[in-house]
């Protein structure tokens, strides 16, 4: 018996449905899992390495030189572009041998969603479970596409996303809206994302390691000495932030609330203020990051207590970096209001507290004053870093102190592999076997 975990998009940028690949290969009824998707970013080593894990790749050769016709075709492009992830939806679907379940990622819904119906008629052993990260017409909405071509991929996600045998989640507003906009009636499981093992907080002599290789001769936070590793006097917080520079992710808020940070600063504590400022390091790429990052040269001249960098890290030392911060901040802001950054998932994992963006959904993750806080604009992101930057002393603050311990003993108790397996494997796959 085969399973099959499918993502038209980039696997290696695909954690959730990773970590799905990972936990349907432990279960000893399945012999074979097939991680079907696009080759972008390398995959983890688990991955890598599990044998019962075959991985197969979709081209997006036809599809990348598509990107390249001028906005005016863009028509043309959008309806080519389906026609060719159909035809390679279909070839994934039936050329698979012996597939008894299929975990697909919604979105993107166009075709996917479509083909999957086809294959529950076709296949009537095969289960769908259809993992719902997000809305797909709520991403071409934000997106500035044509309000009709909104309605008609809403009216599209609606009843093909009713094909489904199971549903899976990632919040309880989010199983609300299935059931109450949406109209899906067969059964749906809220699968948080939880902590996983490849995240957790660095000691000292671990972030020393990688502050050194990170900024070799230049690091300004760690230093080791006769009487052993230890932090800088007064050294900078380390802010630390992921982005994907799209509109849906306004950075520039991030990059407003530094500037009035650093004003305010120099207004209370004066022009001789030599005490801890902020290091905000960025990671990701989109299609903004070009112009955000002239934005941030501009800030670090003029910036007295303010740094930003940009990196893109190797593989192994993301969650090192995320473990080794002192403090998260997250942009994330829902297209559909009802999902969870992966991003907040990922510092939790690492007990990193984290200020985020408000939305309809985010309380869920994020509890204010327990493991990080919400903010609304710039000016209340400002006063949150101030109030923890004025305690921070030697690489310590007691609010961070106080979410971490709280994260430790509270999300990070509950791993990913519990909560699938007891929504998952004991909620679907035993009761279809």
């Amino acid at each position: 018996m085969s399973a099959c975990v499918l993502v038209f998009g980039d696997l290696g940028h695909s954690p959730r449905m990773q970590n799905h690949a990972l936990s349907m290969a432990s279960c000893d009824e399945v012999d074979r899992v097939y991680f079907v998707g696009y080759q972008g970013s390398d995959l983890p080593l688990a991955i890598q390495q599990n044998d019962k894990i075959e991985v197969r790749y979709i081209s997006t050769s036809l599809i990348d030189k598509l990107k390249k016709l001028p906005r005016i075709f863009y028509l043309v492009y959008f309806l080519l572009r389906i026609i060719i992830q159909l035809l390679q939806s279909f070839w994934v679907l039936f050329t698979l041998p012996n597939i008894r379940f299929w975990i697909y990622q919604n979105p993107p819904c166009i075709p996917g969603l479509w083909c999957l119906a086809v294959v529950r008629l076709f296949r009537r052993r095969s289960r769908i479970i259809l993992d719902w990260h997000n809305y797909g017409y709520s991403i071409l909405r934000v997106n500035g596409v044509n309000r009709l071509i909104v309605k008609v991929a809403k009216i599209y996600e609606k009843l093909c996303g009713r094909w489904a045998d199971y549903n899976l989640c990632v919040s309880n507003n989010f199983k609300d809206d299935l059931q109450e906009d949406m109209g899906i009636i067969r059964p749906i499981h809220v699968l948080y994302d939880k902590a996983t093992p490849k995240y957790g907080r660095l000691d000292i002599s671990e972030r020393h390691e990688l502050f050194t290789k990170l900024w070799q001769d230049d690091n300004k936070f760690t230093v080791e000495s006769l009487d052993g590793i230890q932090e800088k006097p007064q050294r900078d917080l380390i802010l630390f932030s992921s982005t994907s520079y799209t509109p849906d992710e306004d950075f520039n808020l991030v990059v407003q609330a530094l500037i009035s940070l650093n004003e305010k600063i120099i207004n209370e504590k004066g022009e001789d203020y030599d005490g801890p400022g902020i290091h905000l390091v960025v990671t990701g790429k989109g299609p903004l990051k070009e112009q955000f990052e002239v934005e941030f040269e501009e800030c670090n001249k003029n910036l007295k207590h303010v740094q930003i960098e940009t990196m893109w890290l190797e593989i192994e030392d993301y969650p090192k970096l995320v473990g080794s911060a002192d403090l998260g901040v997250c942009l994330h802001y829902s297209s559909s209001g009802v999902d969870l950054p992966m991003k907040v998932v990922d510092m939790f994992s690492a007990q990193l507290g984290c200020l985020a963006i408000n939305y309809q959904s985010i309380s869920e993750l994020v509890k204010d004053d327990e493991n990080g806080q919400i903010f609304i604009d710039k000016d209340q992101l400002c006063e949150q870093i101030y109030s923890i930057l004025n305690e921070f002393k030697d690489g310590k603050s007691p609010t961070l102190e106080k979410w971490r311990e709280d994260l430790k003993n509270g999300f990070c108790t509950e791993r990913w592999e519990d909560h699938w397996n007891r929504f998952v494997y004991t909620g679907i796959i035993q009761q279809e076997l």
